[in-house]
C-alpha cells in the first residue's frame, strides 16, 4: 500500500510538472503573445492541480477501474502522450486529430472521470494553441469522446470490442463530416474526406493495440493461471481425490452447477468455479485460517480467486457477494443429494420439492438475507437447478 501510494505521488508530481513546462514551451514555440502565455500557464496549473485532486480521490476511494490503482504509472504514460498530442495537433488540420483513441487509452487505464476530465483540457489545450479554435471543434471532439467512454466501459472478460470501436469512430466520422465539411457551405469533394477517414484509421489501428495490451495485461491477465488450477487433472485438486473422494466429488459437482448459475446472472465464472472447487479444501484437510492462506500462495492463486475463497470461509454459513452465494447455494443442493443417494441409490426424489424446501424455506428467509444476489438472480438460479433434473440423477 505504501509502495502504491508513492507511486501515485510520484505519478502526480511528474503530471503537474510535465503539464506546465510542455504547455509554456509551445505557447512559445507557436509564438504566443505574453498575455496567452500567461493563459495558458494558469490553464496549466489549474488543469493539472485538478487532474492530481481527481486522481488521488479515486485513489483514496477506490474509484479506478480494474487494476489501475496498483499501476498509475501505466496512466501517467498514456496522459503524457495526450499532452504532447495536444501540443502538436495545432501543426495539422483539425480534422486529424486523433483525440479518440487517446481517450480509450486513458479510460482503460484510471476511470470515466478521470478520462473526460483530462480530454476537456486536451482539447482546450490544442484550441489555445490554434489561430482559429471554436467551439464546433470542442463539441465534436468532446462529443465524440464521451460517447467512446460510455460504449468502452465495464470491459469483462469477453472482450466483445469490436462493436465499440466501430460506433464510436463512426460517431467520429459523422461529427467531422457535420462539423468540419458541410459547415464549410463548399461544394464536396472526395478530397474533404481524407482527413476524417485518415483520423478514423489511426483511430482503429491504435486502440487495436491498446485493447490487444489491455485484454492480455489486465482483464485476461489471469486466464492462464484459472485454466491451470480449474483442471480436476490439477495436483492440488488431484490430491484432494486421493485424500478424500467424497469431498473431491462434492467439490466436483458443485463447480458443474456453480457455472452454469455464475454465467446466466453476470458474474466472473472463472472465479466462481474456482471457488467451487476448492470450497472443501479447509474442511477436508480440518485448515486452520494460516493454512488456508499457505495454501492459495502455494498455488498462486489469482487475487480475486484467493479473496472469494477467503470470504467464503470468513461468512461461512451465510454467504455475502453473489459469487460466495452461489457457491454456497450449489454446495447445499449437491451435499442434500449426495446424503440421499449415499442411504438408498434408488431413492425416488422428487427434485422441485427438494429445490423449493431447500433455498426458499430455509436459505432466502435465513441464511442468504444478507447476500446481493437479487430476486431476478434468485428466480434465474432457480430456474438452471430445476432443469438440471438428469445431471442430479448422475450423482447416484
Amino acid at each position: 500500500m505504501k509502495s502504491t501510494r508513492n507511486k501515485f505521488l510520484i505519478t502526480s508530481f511528474s503530471m503537474f510538472i510535465a503539464t506546465i513546462v510542455l504547455i509554456v514551451a509551445v505557447s512559445f514555440i507557436y509564438d504566443k503573445s505574453v498575455g496567452e502565455i500567461l493563459r495558458n500557464g494558469v490553464f496549466g496549473v489549474f488543469f493539472s492541480l485538478g487532474q492530481i485532486l481527481l486522481c488521488h480521490y479515486s485513489f483514496a476511494f477506490k474509484k479506478l477501474d480494474y487494476d489501475n490503482e496498483m499501476h498509475p504509472y501505466r496512466f501517467l504514460l498514456v496522459y503524457c502522450v495526450g499532452l504532447v498530442l495536444s501540443g502538436l495537433f495545432p501543426l495539422i488540420d483539425k480534422e486529424g486529430w486523433v483525440f479518440l483513441c487517446v481517450a480509450v487509452a486513458l479510460l482503460l487505464f484510471s476511470n470515466t472521470l478521470i478520462a473526460l476530465y483530462s480530454m476537456s483540457g486536451f482539447i482546450f489545450l490544442s484550441l489555445f494553441l490554434l489561430k482559429d479554435g471554436d467551439i464546433v471543434t470542442y463539441f465534436v471532439y468532446f462529443t465524440a469522446v464521451m460517447i467512446a467512454t460510455v460504449l468502452f466501459q465495464d470491459i469483462d472478460k469477453s472482450f466483445k470490442v469490436v462493436p465499440a470501436i466501430a460506433i464510436s469512430n463512426l460517431v467520429l466520422f459523422i461529427l467531422e463530416t457535420a462539423g468540419f465539411i458541410i459547415n464549410k457551405n463548399e461544394e464536396l469533394s472526395a478530397e474533404q474526406f481524407v482527413m476524417p477517414i485518415a483520423n478514423v484509421v489511426i483511430n482503429c489501428i491504435v486502440m487495436f493495440f491498446v485493447l490487444k495490451y489491455f485484454n492480455t495485461y489486465v482483464v485476461n491477465r489471469y486466464r492462464n493461471k484459472y485454466l491451470e488450477i480449474n483442471d480436476q487433472e490439477y495436483k492440488a485438486l488431484a490430491d484432494l481425490k486421493a485424500h478424500s473422494k467424497d469431498e473431491y466429488f462434492r467439490s466436483i459437482h458443485t463447480a458443474y452447477l456453480a457455472e452454469r448459475m455464475a454465467g446466466a446472472i453476470g458474474c466472473d465464472v472463472d472465479n466462481v468455479k474456482n471457488c467451487a472447487y476448492y470450497h472443501r479444501i479447509k474442511y477436508a484437510y480440518s485448515y486452520k485460517q494460516e493454512d488456508v492462506v499457505k495454501f492459495l500462495e502455494d498455488n498462486q492463486f489469482p487475487p480475486e480467486a484467493s479473496a472469494l475463497l477467503l470470504e467464503y470461509y470468513e461468512h461461512e454459513g451465510t454467504p455475502v457477494s453473489k459469487e460466495a452465494g452461489i457457491v454456497y447455494i450449489s454446495d447445499k443442493l449437491i451435499a442434500s443429494l449426495m446424503s440421499l443417494f449415499k442411504k438408498d441409490k434408488k431413492i425416488k426424489v422428487d427434485y422441485n420439492e427438494l429445490i423449493e424446501t431447500l433455498i426458499d424455506k430455509n436459505m432466502f428467509k435465513s441464511n442468504m438475507a444478507e447476500c446481493d444476489i437479487s430476486v431476478k438472480d434468485y428466480n434465474t438460479i432457480k430456474e438452471i437447478l430445476l432443469k438440471e433434473t438428469l445431471y442430479y440423477d448422475f450423482l447416484r
